[in-house]
């Protein structure tokens, strides 16, 4: 596990097993996670420490279009401009505040 990577938690001792998120930082034996997904895949953004142990890699996330517009609104909400930017270029390459 490494800073970036998309993780599940599976901890049933969390009241967030089952839900998805991406590794902001690690300094073992904890981790801080960025939740954005939860046990029914409905978008979030929930900052947690939590134990490396209670999470497993999952790189292979899928992110519906759907997902993602909810995810951008959150991030705006949210005035996070950097999460804004890594979710935009997941929609399929479209160019958001890049000059033409």
């Amino acid at each position: 596990m490494e800073a970036g990577d998309w993780v599940r938690c599976i901890s049933i001792r969390s009241s967030y097993c089952g839900w998805t998120g991406y590794v902001e930082w690690i300094k073992p034996p904890e981790c801080k996670v960025i939740l954005t997904l939860d046990d029914y895949d409905r978008p979030v953004r929930i900052e947690r420490r939590a134990l490396m142990r209670d999470f497993v890699v999952d790189n292979e996330i899928f992110l519906t279009d759907e997902n993602i517009d909810a995810l951008i609104d959150i991030s705006l909400d949210m005035r996070d401009e950097a999460w804004f930017y890594e979710l935009a270029s997941r929609k399929g390459g479209e160019r958001v505040g890049y000059p033409l």
